[in-house]
């Protein structure tokens, strides 16, 4: 598959996700039905790995919104796994302060 192919995938492919996760049903969720959704261990302080996580768990991370968390998603599925928490620097709009916010919250390299 060549490249303007593959990125024609992937674009189709995040209009599909993007579709999945901001379907307005999300909008209408009582209190219980959203908390049920959370990942696991992630209320509870348990790091998140960036290389495990999907779009929705990444959207949950502070300063990272859909763009990014999709953005994320694509490098692993493009470079390869991130690593750890500093591979984020790979990621454009994802600078310094970023990373220094979401160390805490990311599972260590």
């Amino acid at each position: 598959m060549d490249r303007r192919h593959r990125d024609g995938a992937l674009f189709c492919l995040a209009g599909a996700l993007a579709a999945l996760l901001l379907h307005p049903a999300d909008t209408a969720m009582t209190l219980p039905q959203l908390k049920a959704r959370i990942p696991e261990g992630f209320a509870t302080g348990a790091p998140l790995d960036l290389d495990r996580s999907s779009v929705r768990e990444l959207r949950r991370l502070p300063r990272i919104g859909q763009k990014r968390a999709l953005d994320i998603v694509r490098s692993r599925w493009e470079q390869g796994p991130l690593g750890g928490v500093d591979a984020l620097e790979r990621i454009q709009g994802i600078g310094p302060q970023t990373i220094e916010d979401l160390r805490p919250v990311l599972a260590p390299d």
